[in-house]
């Protein structure tokens, strides 16, 4: 059924409407498409992302939330894979499969090796499956370290890392894998090419290549075709992200100046 899909959606553009009117600031997104940039979010900001996958076998919706701490740190929660819609067959008795949806609380710590240069970002993706039955809810667990580098005269910035994901997130299949990204300005805050890529052998493990359209109010759109990684046997499919990079959750009230007595 359509329904509950235009829902998700008109829900999700509703947000992004609303807080775009006034997102300021940095154009850096947490995520490429699917690959952790290590970005963090900025101190009592809240960063929020809607993706949308579709293919034959399903259509999932996934959302992000993110607030800065400071000192390097964000914390926030997930909502991952909700179906839209689904033509895929049950799981046979005993199978060990991904389970869907996700309910996560994920945290992050960036570091900045190189300013402007080299920066790390260590994160963690933690929670269950909200499962009918208590037999059925999984531990979920998705962990990564993402590299970062900027090219000279911000030509480009190259991603390289490495991720831990258990089968209840990710599906059977190696444990660890690679994560591979890239973002070229085009444009430069207007348009940018982007494509990410997550190895291995599991439900996860995709190429993404794309780009993102950056617009005045800093609120970006990007679209992108997905593809298989080799021996993944993952879909074909379309992805759809509206990111919102940094919306401050509470106003910073100007000090109020005082009058030196007479």
């Amino acid at each position: 059924m359509l329904a509950p899909a235009v829902r998700w959606i008109a829900v999700a553009v509703a947000i992004a409407a609303t807080m775009s009117v006034t997102a300021p600031g940095a154009l850096a997104q947490q995520n490429l498409f699917n690959v952790p940039s290590g970005q963090i979010t900025e101190r009592e900001h809240v960063f929020f992302q809607q993706q949308f996958n579709f293919n034959r076998p399903a259509g999932t919706s996934n959302t992000t939330f993110d607030f800065g701490l400071g000192r390097g740190w964000e914390v926030g929660f997930n909502a991952l894979d909700f179906n839209l819609y689904e033509n895929i067959r049950p799981p046979a008795p005993g199978e060990r499969r991904q389970v869907n949806p996700d309910l996560l609380l994920n945290a992050q710590k960036g570091f900045d090796v190189l300013d402007d240069v080299w920066s790390i970002g260590v994160g963690t993706q933690a929670g269950l499956n909200p499962a009918r039955r208590s037999r059925d809810v999984r531990f979920q667990n998705f962990t990564w370290v993402i590299n970062g580098f900027s090219l000279p005269d911000e030509r480009a910035k190259v991603y390289v890392g490495a991720y831990y994901a258990n089968v209840a997130y990710a599906g059977p299949g190696d444990r660890f894998g690679v994560l591979l990204g890239v973002e070229i300005p085009i444009v430069k805050d207007r348009f940018h090419f982007q494509a990410d890529c997550i190895t291995g052998n599991r439900d996860i493990s995709t190429i993404v290549v794309g780009g993102v359209f950056i617009f005045p109010n800093k609120w970006q759109l990007s679209l992108g075709a997905q593809l298989p990684v080799p021996h993944s046997g993952t879909p074909y499919g379309a992805v759809i992200e509206f990111t919102i990079p940094g919306y401050p959750l509470f106003s910073r009230r100007k000090p109020v100046p005082t009058t030196a007595p007479d």
